[in-house]
Protein backbone atom coordinates (compact mmCIF):
# COMPACT_ATOMS: atom_id res chain seq x y z
CA UNK A 1 0.00 0.00 0.00
CA UNK A 2 2.65 2.36 0.61
CA UNK A 3 3.88 2.14 -2.58
CA UNK A 4 0.96 3.19 -4.07
CA UNK A 5 0.64 7.21 -5.27
CA UNK A 6 -0.66 9.38 -2.63
CA UNK A 7 -4.14 10.10 -4.26
CA UNK A 8 -4.50 6.29 -5.17
CA UNK A 9 -4.55 5.78 -1.26
CA UNK A 10 -7.63 7.01 -0.84
CA UNK A 11 -10.74 5.35 -0.03
CA UNK A 12 -12.99 7.37 -2.02
CA UNK A 13 -10.72 7.29 -5.46
CA UNK A 14 -10.38 3.58 -4.96
CA UNK A 15 -14.33 2.85 -4.77
CA UNK A 16 -14.63 5.48 -7.68
CA UNK A 17 -11.86 3.34 -9.43
CA UNK A 18 -13.91 0.01 -8.55
CA UNK A 19 -17.06 1.21 -10.06
CA UNK A 20 -15.73 2.22 -13.02
CA UNK A 21 -13.72 -0.73 -13.36
CA UNK A 22 -16.89 -2.91 -12.62
CA UNK A 23 -18.21 -1.29 -15.35
CA UNK A 24 -16.07 -1.76 -17.98
CA UNK A 25 -15.71 -5.60 -16.96
CA UNK A 26 -18.99 -5.41 -17.73
CA UNK A 27 -19.10 -3.58 -21.35
CA UNK A 28 -16.17 -5.76 -22.26
CA UNK A 29 -18.03 -9.15 -21.34
CA UNK A 30 -21.49 -7.92 -22.44
CA UNK A 31 -21.92 -11.16 -24.66
CA UNK A 32 -21.48 -13.60 -22.09
CA UNK A 33 -22.91 -11.99 -19.27
CA UNK A 34 -26.46 -10.73 -20.54
CA UNK A 35 -29.02 -13.69 -20.10
CA UNK A 36 -30.79 -12.69 -23.32
CA UNK A 37 -30.19 -11.07 -26.69
CA UNK A 38 -31.06 -6.86 -25.43
CA UNK A 39 -33.69 -6.59 -28.89
CA UNK A 40 -35.41 -10.05 -28.54
CA UNK A 41 -38.62 -9.40 -28.25
CA UNK A 42 -41.46 -12.00 -26.24
CA UNK A 43 -44.32 -9.89 -26.67
CA UNK A 44 -45.64 -13.11 -24.30
CA UNK A 45 -43.94 -11.34 -21.56
CA UNK A 46 -44.41 -7.82 -21.86
CA UNK A 47 -44.14 -5.64 -18.64
CA UNK A 48 -42.79 -8.01 -16.34
CA UNK A 49 -41.39 -7.11 -12.79
CA UNK A 50 -38.64 -8.30 -11.69
CA UNK A 51 -38.22 -11.66 -10.62
CA UNK A 52 -38.22 -11.23 -7.10
CA UNK A 53 -41.69 -9.60 -7.40
CA UNK A 54 -45.44 -11.07 -7.76
CA UNK A 55 -45.64 -11.73 -11.00
CA UNK A 56 -42.10 -12.34 -12.00
CA UNK A 57 -40.36 -14.50 -14.01
CA UNK A 58 -36.87 -15.89 -13.26
CA UNK A 59 -35.35 -16.16 -16.60
CA UNK A 60 -35.89 -12.31 -16.69
CA UNK A 61 -34.19 -10.84 -13.35
CA UNK A 62 -35.04 -7.44 -13.39
CA UNK A 63 -38.35 -8.02 -15.85
CA UNK A 64 -39.08 -6.62 -19.44
CA UNK A 65 -40.34 -3.51 -21.02
CA UNK A 66 -43.37 -2.88 -23.55
CA UNK A 67 -41.50 -4.86 -25.82
CA UNK A 68 -40.68 -7.83 -23.97
CA UNK A 69 -37.25 -7.58 -23.85
CA UNK A 70 -35.16 -7.90 -21.01
CA UNK A 71 -33.93 -5.20 -19.18
CA UNK A 72 -31.42 -6.62 -17.72
CA UNK A 73 -29.32 -7.50 -20.76
CA UNK A 74 -30.65 -4.41 -22.11
CA UNK A 75 -28.91 -2.59 -19.08
CA UNK A 76 -25.45 -4.56 -19.51
CA UNK A 77 -25.26 -3.91 -23.62
CA UNK A 78 -25.93 -0.31 -22.50
CA UNK A 79 -23.12 -0.11 -20.61
CA UNK A 80 -20.89 -1.55 -23.31
CA UNK A 81 -22.38 1.85 -25.73
CA UNK A 82 -22.26 4.72 -22.89
CA UNK A 83 -18.74 3.87 -22.26
CA UNK A 84 -17.96 3.51 -25.76
CA UNK A 85 -19.88 6.90 -26.58
CA UNK A 86 -17.70 8.43 -22.96
CA UNK A 87 -14.79 7.38 -24.09
CA UNK A 88 -14.45 7.94 -27.56
CA UNK A 89 -16.05 11.02 -27.99
CA UNK A 90 -14.37 12.90 -25.19
CA UNK A 91 -10.92 12.07 -26.09
CA UNK A 92 -12.32 13.12 -29.84
CA UNK A 93 -13.33 16.50 -28.49
CA UNK A 94 -10.46 16.76 -26.03
CA UNK A 95 -8.06 16.42 -28.83
CA UNK A 96 -9.89 19.28 -31.71
CA UNK A 97 -9.98 21.44 -28.65
CA UNK A 98 -6.73 21.13 -27.62
CA UNK A 99 -5.03 21.76 -30.52
CA UNK A 100 -6.83 24.75 -31.14
CA UNK A 101 -6.45 25.93 -27.92
CA UNK A 102 -2.55 25.55 -27.56
CA UNK A 103 -2.11 27.07 -31.18
CA UNK A 104 -4.57 30.13 -30.03
CA UNK A 105 -2.46 30.76 -26.64
CA UNK A 106 0.57 30.21 -27.61
CA UNK A 107 0.75 32.23 -31.04
CA UNK A 108 -1.62 34.75 -30.43
CA UNK A 109 -2.88 37.73 -32.66
CA UNK A 110 -4.59 36.81 -35.82
CA UNK A 111 -4.44 32.97 -34.86
CA UNK A 112 -6.20 33.49 -31.58
CA UNK A 113 -8.77 36.40 -32.89
CA UNK A 114 -9.60 33.80 -35.47
CA UNK A 115 -9.55 30.78 -33.57
CA UNK A 116 -11.82 32.71 -30.50
CA UNK A 117 -14.27 33.84 -33.13
CA UNK A 118 -14.55 30.98 -34.81
CA UNK A 119 -15.52 29.38 -31.26
CA UNK A 120 -17.69 32.49 -29.83
CA UNK A 121 -20.01 31.70 -33.62
CA UNK A 122 -19.75 27.80 -32.83
CA UNK A 123 -20.96 28.65 -29.20
CA UNK A 124 -23.47 30.99 -29.76
CA UNK A 125 -25.67 27.91 -30.94
CA UNK A 126 -28.02 26.31 -28.32
CA UNK A 127 -26.08 22.85 -27.82
CA UNK A 128 -29.60 21.09 -27.81
CA UNK A 129 -30.14 22.64 -31.20
CA UNK A 130 -27.03 22.01 -32.84
CA UNK A 131 -26.78 18.60 -32.14
CA UNK A 132 -30.78 17.72 -33.12
CA UNK A 133 -29.48 19.65 -36.12
CA UNK A 134 -26.23 17.65 -36.70
CA UNK A 135 -28.06 14.12 -36.17
CA UNK A 136 -30.82 14.97 -38.85
CA UNK A 137 -27.97 15.89 -41.00
CA UNK A 138 -25.54 12.83 -39.92
CA UNK A 139 -28.64 10.31 -39.39
CA UNK A 140 -28.98 7.85 -36.49
CA UNK A 141 -25.99 5.16 -35.12
CA UNK A 142 -23.55 5.27 -33.21
CA UNK A 143 -20.65 6.87 -34.80
CA UNK A 144 -23.15 9.92 -36.04
CA UNK A 145 -23.62 10.25 -32.18
CA UNK A 146 -20.32 10.33 -31.42
CA UNK A 147 -19.01 12.97 -34.22
CA UNK A 148 -22.16 15.13 -33.16
CA UNK A 149 -21.14 15.21 -29.57
CA UNK A 150 -17.23 16.33 -30.73
CA UNK A 151 -18.88 19.08 -33.34
CA UNK A 152 -20.54 20.22 -30.21
CA UNK A 153 -17.89 19.71 -27.40
CA UNK A 154 -14.81 20.86 -29.15
CA UNK A 155 -15.41 24.40 -28.02
CA UNK A 156 -15.50 23.61 -24.32
CA UNK A 157 -12.16 22.53 -24.41
CA UNK A 158 -10.84 25.21 -26.40
CA UNK A 159 -12.37 28.42 -24.61
CA UNK A 160 -11.20 26.89 -20.95
CA UNK A 161 -7.82 25.34 -22.55
CA UNK A 162 -6.88 28.63 -24.07
CA UNK A 163 -6.95 30.80 -20.99
CA UNK A 164 -4.35 28.30 -19.46
CA UNK A 165 -2.25 28.30 -22.12
CA UNK A 166 -2.05 32.62 -22.25
CA UNK A 167 -0.84 32.00 -18.18
CA UNK A 168 1.87 29.27 -19.02
CA UNK A 169 3.22 30.79 -21.79
CA UNK A 170 4.10 34.33 -19.75
CA UNK A 171 5.97 32.46 -17.61
CA UNK A 172 9.65 32.48 -17.23
CA UNK A 173 10.58 28.68 -18.61
CA UNK A 174 8.51 28.88 -21.66
CA UNK A 175 10.55 32.66 -22.51
CA UNK A 176 13.84 30.86 -21.73
CA UNK A 177 12.98 27.93 -24.20
CA UNK A 178 12.38 30.58 -27.06
CA UNK A 179 16.10 32.60 -25.85
CA UNK A 180 17.88 29.05 -26.39
CA UNK A 181 16.15 28.56 -29.57
CA UNK A 182 13.62 25.82 -29.37
CA UNK A 183 10.63 25.69 -31.79
CA UNK A 184 7.31 25.80 -31.56
CA UNK A 185 6.79 22.31 -31.53
CA UNK A 186 8.86 21.51 -28.82
CA UNK A 187 7.89 24.75 -26.51
CA UNK A 188 4.53 23.62 -27.22
CA UNK A 189 4.70 19.29 -26.37
CA UNK A 190 7.48 20.29 -24.17
CA UNK A 191 7.30 23.28 -21.55
CA UNK A 192 3.77 24.10 -22.40
CA UNK A 193 1.57 21.00 -22.72
CA UNK A 194 2.71 19.48 -19.38
CA UNK A 195 1.50 22.78 -17.46
CA UNK A 196 -1.73 22.36 -19.15
CA UNK A 197 -2.06 19.07 -18.47
CA UNK A 198 -3.87 18.73 -15.29
CA UNK A 199 -6.79 20.91 -16.55
CA UNK A 200 -6.83 18.67 -19.51
CA UNK A 201 -7.24 15.92 -17.42
CA UNK A 202 -10.25 17.54 -15.11
CA UNK A 203 -11.88 18.65 -18.19
CA UNK A 204 -12.18 15.33 -19.81
CA UNK A 205 -13.27 13.87 -16.85
CA UNK A 206 -16.12 15.77 -16.56
CA UNK A 207 -16.72 15.35 -20.15
CA UNK A 208 -16.77 11.73 -19.82
CA UNK A 209 -19.48 11.97 -17.13
CA UNK A 210 -21.79 14.24 -18.55
CA UNK A 211 -21.81 12.08 -21.99
CA UNK A 212 -21.70 8.86 -20.75
CA UNK A 213 -25.54 8.85 -20.54
CA UNK A 214 -26.04 10.57 -24.29
CA UNK A 215 -26.17 7.07 -26.09
CA UNK A 216 -28.34 5.39 -29.00
CA UNK A 217 -30.69 2.24 -28.26
CA UNK A 218 -29.07 -1.02 -28.61
CA UNK A 219 -30.39 -1.46 -31.52
CA UNK A 220 -28.58 1.63 -33.61
CA UNK A 221 -25.10 0.08 -32.49
CA UNK A 222 -25.72 -2.91 -33.93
Amino acid sequence: MSALPTWLRSGRVQLGLGIVALIALTAIFAPLLAPHDPNEQNLISILLPPSWAKGGEAMFPLGTDSLGRCALSRLIYGARIAMTVAIVASLGAMVIGAVLAHIAGYFGGWTDWLIGRTVDVWMSFPPVILSLILMVGLGTGLRNVILAIVLVDWTRFCRVLRSEVLVVTRRDYVAAARLIGFSHWRTITREILPATTPLLITLVSLEMASRSSSKPSCRSSA
